[in-house]
């Protein structure tokens, strides 16, 4: 004979998987799975400095041991090779962007800009030459930007540099660039280029060890480098990441903090809304910010124009975490063409995390004495005043009333009488509230009155009568009555009288000589 799910079983059986996995929004760190790329999947090594998407969907990693090319399961891995003009430069890759032909543009240490031909799989080298003043400023590259006017922005440890792809023909004439003539002071201090950034205005940001710096155009057009701390109250410190959000504002991470752009009359002061040093941020699809530090990664809420992001989570490395951080010092961040944000560790590798991925909490015995007492499951249940019921297999019965539902699932108190609990069901019976319990073993039914949570008492647990074997299912129908499925001994229907305390029980039994009649 067939038999059909109860559209109440599917409920209470799914809702109990949902439960659990519903607080994971905004909850701890350990209930978001961070999944890992390392060198054991074939990376060639563990400190990723940048990462890139291209446009046929390829992965690429900068990393102090090469570049790298993952297309979801395996990699190509580009070194220097002796004797080969034009293999790639360096194996210290800094940064990578590509062009509009989806060819590459690398920044290397030692060995300049290179440019990756796809076509080819040949690389060519863009190098300083103390003879050549359209030459690079510095073989040492940090940054690489391509604007929405195909131009390529170069930042390196000697300033900043800009190549016009659209002019660009045999030839590289690389255009310098130098502060204007009072930040002259400030700038000369350090040359080195932290951070490029082109806003939505088509303006292009610099960070430096020295603050934020803007590129102008003077009267007769020509363009420099302004430094702006004072114009929006900036300090002078570090700028290492610079972005903007969904609202238009801008947003700076230095060496002294992170700061946003305000929105109001006085729209060009930035204002700091947290401390501590950041290496790189992101902005999402949901206009929520990651900040990449090295005390681990930061996620901030950003819902509203008018007020600073908050503090959301602080992701870090846990030993104890297999789905944690895989290093706490985060350098590259990267959301790809499907949302899932692709994270850089110095000596952890890559880590990925996809927002859109449904979340599951492991809830599971640990060295608290207040957890689940085993791991083996075999039944949930939430009843009717919130409570959550967890029987285990060899565990006892656990019990989590809502007042002490926190989130962490550490606030069990656990029921030894009845070790291997297999069914959970709840009945209402003269104005009290029963839960019925399905055990393996010779008594296979216990009851137990919940109507007052708080005089829950594991001696108030009854064994029930007439039911000598072990009970694996129950069920609640819509008229209140009490289904019971037995090992051996058939089903069982308990009906309430409305009288009194007692049931009225049918027993349905196999029996051979008297079939069901066929439908």
């Amino acid at each position: 004979m067939s038999f059909k799910l109860d559209a109440n079983i599917w409920y209470r059986r799914f809702w109990g998987v949902v439960f659990l996995l519903g607080p994971i929004i905004g909850a701890s760190q350990d209930m978001i799975n961070f999944e890992h790329i390392t060198t054991d999947n074939g990376l060639s090594q563990s400190d990723i400095n940048a990462i890139y998407q291209d446009k046929k969907g390829f992965m690429w990693f900068a990393t102090h041991d090469g570049l790298n090319k993952y297309d979801g399961y395996d990699f190509t891995i580009y070194k220097p090779q002796i004797n080969q003009p034009e293999s790639i430069g360096s194996n210290l890759i800094f940064d990578i962007v590509g062009d509009q032909d989806d060819n590459l543009w690398i920044g290397t240490t030692g060995k300049g800009l290179n440019y990756f031909n796809r076509s080819t799989e040949k690389f060519i080298r863009f190098q300083h030459d103390e003879n050549n003043k359209g030459s690079l400023s510095s073989d040492h590259v940090i940054k690489v930007l391509l604007d929405s006017k195909n131009r390529l922005w170069v930042g390196t440890s000697k300033g900043l540099n800009m190549l016009d792809l659209k002019k660009m023909k045999d030839s590289a004439v690389f255009e310098h660039f130098y502060p204007e003539i009072n930040s002259n002071e400030i700038f000369s201090r350090t040359n080195s280029i932290n951070s490029l950034y082109e806003d939505d205005k088509g303006h292009i940001w610099t960070g430096t060890a020295q603050g934020l710096f803007k590129i102008l155009r003077d009267k007769n057009g020509d363009q420099y480098l302004q430094s702006v701390n004072e114009a929006i109250g900036l300090p002078k410190t570090r700028v290492e990441c610079i972005g903007s959000d969904n609202f238009g504002r801008l947003l700076i991470g230095t060496g002294n903090g992170v700061y946003v752009q305000m929105a109001g009359p006085d729209s060009t002061k930035i204002q700091k809304f947290h401390e501590g040093d950041f290496n790189k941020l992101l902005v999402d699809n949901n206009n929520h910010i990651w900040f990449g530090t090295n005390e681990g990664l930061l996620y901030f809420k950003n819902t509203n124009k008018d007020n600073v992001p908050i503090l959301e989570n602080h992701f870090k490395y846990d030993s104890r975490n297999k789905f944690s951080l895989s290093k706490n010092i985060v350098k590259s961040l990267f959301l790809d063409k499907t949302g899932i944000i692709w994270i850089g560790t110095n000596g952890g590798g890559v880590n990925k995390y996809d927002p859109e991925r449904k979340q599951f909490r492991h809830v599971r015995k640990s060295l608290d004495p207040n957890s689940l007492s085993y791991d083996k499951i075999r039944s949930m249940y939430e009843d009717s005043n919130g409570t959550l019921w967890i029987g285990t297999e060899g565990g006892g019965l656990n019990m989590l009333k809502k007042e002490y539902d926190d989130g962490t699932y550490n606030n069990f108190r656990v029921f030894d009488n009845i070790q291997r609990t297999f069914a959970l069901t709840e009945a209402f019976h003269n104005d009290r509230k029963i839960l019925f319990v399905g055990a393996e073993n010779e008594h296979g039914l216990y009851i137990l009155d919940i109507t007052n949570p708080n005089r829950i008492k594991e001696e108030n647990i009854i064994k029930a009568e007439d039911v000598d074997t072990s009970v694996f299912s129950l069920l609640t129908d819509s008229q209140n009555n009490i289904w019971i499925g037995t090992y051996g001994g058939g089903v069982q229907r308990w009906v309430p009288n409305k009288d009194s305390k007692q049931y009225t029980k049918d027993v349905f039994i196999n029996s051979p000589s008297n079939p069901l009649p066929a439908k």
